[in-house]
This record gives structure tokens, sequence and C-alpha cells, in this order.
């Protein structure tokens, strides 16, 4: 694989210096700036825009998939992510309890998921700081020395597996829920940056993400978020053989497809050689 000069690093620092300099900025702005800017910096990373219908359905503001190799073609891992721009030294209950006459935005988020084969993500926009014992606690399925590989990285951005919140949200008494509270059960985005380190493969760490998924899931899904063959979905085949066309028909012709996701952003760890 090409260099790709520890990008993911350098975007979450970008937005912790955005996020402590104008404290107003909004989430779309933020989710806007990031995933355009990683995708111009690294070419196997690409992402397609939509338009945004008002009143949201499945929970989700954007669709991310992983590609990898695979037998007899690719593997194509499936997240649904929803970003939230946390509020440092508030409660942060209210935030993630948003939400609209569909109903409660985790529960949209989680149960579109299911549907989709898709792990439940959010995305976490914050300048606070999470506390190391306690995420490698909260991850006990990554090895320790993983997460405290960016012990000391400044990360703006932050992602979580939203059934996770589900379980140590939700499930317990209403309490006051702090940004570090939530940083404790999520991870930095500079851990994406392993995606492109070849001592550990992007095939293995995708694998262990699908059995966590398959085990919080509870669910005798067939595959996981894995999808491959005839269950990787037309859209993302032509974002993957297409993406360096115009695809701004690509909304209009699979609106069945995407319902109401803002766009969908790929991350092609394929070997080209």
């Amino acid at each position: 694989m090409e260099q790709h000069h520890m990008v993911f690093h350098s975007i979450s620092k970008e937005c912790c210096r955005w996020l402590q300099r104008q404290q107003n900025v909004k989430e779309e702005s933020l989710t806007d700036w990031m995933l355009y800017t990683i995708s111009e910096r690294i070419d196997r990373i690409y992402y397609q825009t939509f338009t945004r219908n008002e009143e949201a359905f499945c929970g989700a503001d954007w669709e991310w998939w992983v590609l990898t190799d695979g037998a007899g073609g690719f593997n194509a891992y499936r997240f649904l992510v929803q970003a939230k721009k946390l509020k440092a030294g508030q409660d942060n209950y209210p935030l993630i309890s948003y939400g609209n006459r569909n109903g409660l935005q985790i529960d949209l988020l989680v149960s579109t998921a299911a549907a989709r084969r898709a792990m439940p993500v959010y995305v976490y926009y914050s300048a606070e700081r999470p506390e190391t014992p306690q995420q490698i606690k909260n991850f006990s399925f990554v090895r320790p020395e993983t997460v405290e590989w960016c012990e000391h990285c400044t990360n703006g951005v932050y992602m979580s597996s939203a059934l996770s919140v589900q379980k140590k949200i939700f499930a317990l008494p209403r309490r006051k829920v702090s940004a570090v509270d939530l940083l404790n059960n999520s991870l930095g985005l500079s851990m994406c940056d392993l995606l492109f380190d070849t001592k550990d493969s992007p095939p293995k760490i995708m694998n262990r993400i699908n059995r966590y998924y398959m085990k919080e899931n509870k669910e005798e899904t067939f595959g996981g978020i894995r999808h491959s063959g005839k269950d990787i979905p037309p859209y993302l085949k032509i974002l993957t053989e297409r993406r360096q066309e115009s695809l701004d028909w690509l909304e209009m012709q699979f609106k069945d497809y995407l319902e109401d996701i803002t766009g969908v952003a790929v991350i092609d760890l394929r070997d080209r050689e």
C-alpha cells in the first residue's frame, strides 16, 4: 500500500483545533470537511454526497464501507454512522436520547443497521480527552497495547458502537452523561491509521470487528456486517468501479437503497498489485 502519512491522525487533530477555536461550529460542517478532506488526501478513500430528507427515518447521517480482498471478489464491511458534537461540561444525555416523530434516533439507527447488516456507529466531535484505563476496560476485545497506541494523540473525532451506548446509557437509570463518559466508550479516529499498517492486515482487523458486532448483536446474522458477491449493493459496485466519474445521478437511481443518508464513504484496502 502507498504511504498515507497518518492522515486520520492529522484530520482528527485538525478537528480538535477547530472545535477549540470555534466552539459553535456545526457537526454538519465538521462531517463534510472531514470526509471530503480524507478523500482528497488518500486516493483509496472516496466519498459521494447526497441530498438529505428533512425527516430522518434511518437514524444515520452517512454509510461507511471498508473493502478488503476476499475469495471470488472482495469483502465489504458496512457501517451506519450518526455524528454528534458533544458538549463539554454539560449533560449529553439529551443529545444521545434525541428523537423525532419516527422514534428515538438511536433506536432508528440500531434497527436500520440490523436490517441492512451494518454496524451502527456514533462519530463524536469533541475536544475532551478520554481516560485510557477506562477505554481499555470498555474495549476488552481489543488488545490493550492497541488502545494505548493513541494514548497521547490529539483527537477531535471519536468512534463508538451504538449498541454499547444502548447498553451502557439506556439500560441504566437516567443520569448525567458527560462527554468523557461517552469518549471512554469510544476510540479516536486516529486509530483508523492502523488499517493502513501492514503489520496487522486489514482483513484480520475487519474480521475482529465483525466478530465483535455479532457478539454484541446477539443474533445469528449470517456473515455479520461482511458482504460479498451478490450481497454487495449495486451502488457500491458503481462507486468502486467508476469513482473517477461524476456520479450525481447515483442518488436518484438508487434512492430505494440509500433512503435518507447524506452520503457514502468508502475505504478501499484491496491489494492493487
